[in-house]
């Protein structure tokens, strides 16, 4: 059965999400990750650059309360995951979470984008399962 993921794309070239997510290093914090979001109750889910999906394929979210799917490219508003239609990032203000999930790693930018939108809510991300940076062939990436 083949997995729904994107390796490569003609508009921004390689996409190595996969390797990260898949890492047996990442298999730990990413599990525990899940059970955080199942255990925080309503979850938003920002996703920046549209890895939500191949997340979800290695490590389905099947059991998580989604408040709302949030996206910053316009192009993909109206996208759906699992039932749930993207909207704005700016909406993200008017949706009622405990917990927003920014799915991408290097989340100090995108957190303090959307800190004022998602008020007391916790901030999560996949900076939870990312490999340590001795370990990192490109530390800029």
């Amino acid at each position: 059965m083949p997995i729904n993921i994107e390796t490569f794309s003609n508009a921004v070239g390689g996409n190595a999400f996969y390797k990260a997510a898949t890492h047996p290093l990442a298999a730990g914090p990413a599990r525990a990750l899940v059970a955080k979001l199942k255990a925080n109750g309503a979850v938003a889910i920002y996703d920046p650059h549209n890895l939500l999906a191949a997340f979800d394929a290695f490590y389905p979210l099947d059991g998580i309360e989604i408040a709302g799917v949030f996206v910053q490219d316009v192009s993909h508003i109206g996208r759906t995951f699992r039932n749930h239609a993207a909207r704005p990032v700016t909406e993200l203000g008017d949706c009622r979470c405990s917990a927003v999930l920014i799915a991408d790693f290097d989340t100090a930018r995108s957190a303090a984008y959307i800190r004022p939108l998602a008020r007391d809510a916790e901030l999560l991300s996949f900076d939870a399962m990312r490999l340590p940076d001795a370990m990192l062939s490109d530390k800029a990436r």
